[in-house]
């Protein structure tokens, strides 16, 4: 599952060394270098060839003072050529008819790029980027991704020695601040150095953007199918309880008359398949609108009615044509859990009544089914607003700036 912490973020490998116990441990990625220097901060992203980490530069500074000197004239350096980019493409951006908000947004954004130009040559950044070669690398230990949330906000508060002190120290000092490390910390993203961005990544902001502000492209389905969705926010919890009701009757008065059920269980490669084909028929309708990016939310096949999944994922076109998945949640709820208002919301609907009215018909052998089926229906929107708050998430820390933070995505090998 992505980090709430910081949606952006690659989780590397974690490779646990030392004699320390978890709570001891820092929070915080840690990176060691084949000379014997050690880093410690936020792993933005991992490649073959690089890895680049976010630190402290007051913690830099007293630890590394050579090493230090050389990433803060760099960051610097990078963080002036990541406006210039920047406000060169918002200037490029072409003119077109477009909604009052995006207009607004574009112009806000240029307007902010350009301040910050004007005194990027005074700026003393409060975090530096590293960019090292992995034949520098002797090592990467990835901490928890709770463990990196927490030092995200430690960041955000000002906490002293946050790197360094162990976990457990630096969460009791953000709850006596009254502080809950959760989501990406939107106040530090301001205090970031800004950063050259690809063309990929900088397609994938544009279409973050158009998605919110003009073009709400989404898609919705269950197991196979995906269809167009009028309301972004909700699944057709009517259409699926008729669904599973159906299915659950069929097998229940199936086995008593002793009528065959056809093959049971699933086949991954199948689904896969299927979903594959899904995807690439809603980036058709994505490419004809057309769209710079789509969303899609899926309830996975209904197979174990006592947990319910729901999946979403946003797919962003690329310069070269192809769509790439720049976010992907998954959320699962157990549909075992008790959610009585929820439950009620469901029931009360005209359209799920009128199929528990006729599925009641069948006497009292239905009950159970009906209250199984309303148990899932809750557990899938209750998964369906978790994978609502995680997007929305994502697209607030994309949004608070076009130029911070790295916009960083699993790429397809």
């Amino acid at each position: 599952m992505l980090a709430r912490m910081i949606l952006s973020l690659i989780v590397v490998v974690a490779l646990l060394t030392g004699e320390a116990t978890a709570a001891d441990r820092p929070a915080g990625d840690h990176v060691a270098l084949k000379n014997g220097t050690r880093l410690r901060g936020l792993v933005f992203e991992r490649s073959p060839q690089v890895v680049t980490l976010l630190v402290s530069e007051k913690s830099l500074r007293a630890t590394q003072p050579r090493f230090h000197e050389s990433a803060l004239a760099k960051t610097v350096a990078e963080h002036k050529a990541g406006l210039e980019q920047l406000v060169e493409r918002l200037q490029a951006e072409p003119k077109r008819e477009a909604p009052a908000a995006l207009t607004g947004f574009f112009r806000e954004q240029l307007e902010t790029a350009e301040a910050d130009l004007a005194q990027a040559n005074r700026f003393e950044p409060e975090f530096l980027w590293l960019t090292i070669p992995m034949r520098d690398v002797d090592r990467i230990e990835a901490t928890a991704p709770d463990r990196r949330q927490l030092l995200a906000w430690a960041w955000a508060e000002q906490l002293e020695r946050a790197e360094t002190k162990p976990a457990d120290e630096v969460a009791r000092e953000l709850k006596a601040l009254a502080v809950s490390p959760v989501g990406w910390p939107l106040s530090l993203i301001e205090r970031l150095p800004a950063r050259g961005q690809s063309d990929d990544e900088w397609a994938a902001r544009l279409a973050i953007v158009e998605f919110v502000f003009d073009r709400p492209l989404h898609f919705q389905g269950t197991g196979e199918v995906l269809v167009r969705a009028d309301k972004p926010s909700e699944l057709n919890i009517a259409q699926m309880i008729g669904d599973l009701l159906r299915r659950q009757l069929q097998s229940q008065f199936g086995d008593l008359l002793g009528e065959p059920q056809g093959a049971k269980g699933r086949d991954p490669q199948r689904d896969q398949a299927a979903v594959k084909e899904a995807l690439r028929k809603a980036a058709q309708v994505a490419e004809a609108e057309p769209c710079r990016g789509f969303r899609v939310t899926r309830l996975d096949t209904i197979n174990d009615v006592q947990q319910a999944t729901i999946s979403t994922q946003f797919s962003a076109r690329m310069p070269n044509g192809s769509w790439q998945t720049i976010f992907q949640h998954i959320e699962r709820a157990d549909a075992k859990q008790a959610r009585p208002d929820i439950q009620q919301r469901i029931e009360a609907d005209p359209r799920i009544k009128q199929v528990l009215d006729l599925t009641r018909q069948l006497g009292g052998a239905a009950d159970d089914t009906i209250q199984q089926a309303l148990r899932f229906g809750a557990a899938t929107m209750a998964a369906q607003q978790g994978c609502d708050r995680e997007f929305a998430a994502f697209r607030e820390t994309y949004l608070t700036s076009l130029a911070k933070p790295p916009l960083t995505w699993l790429r397809p090998q």
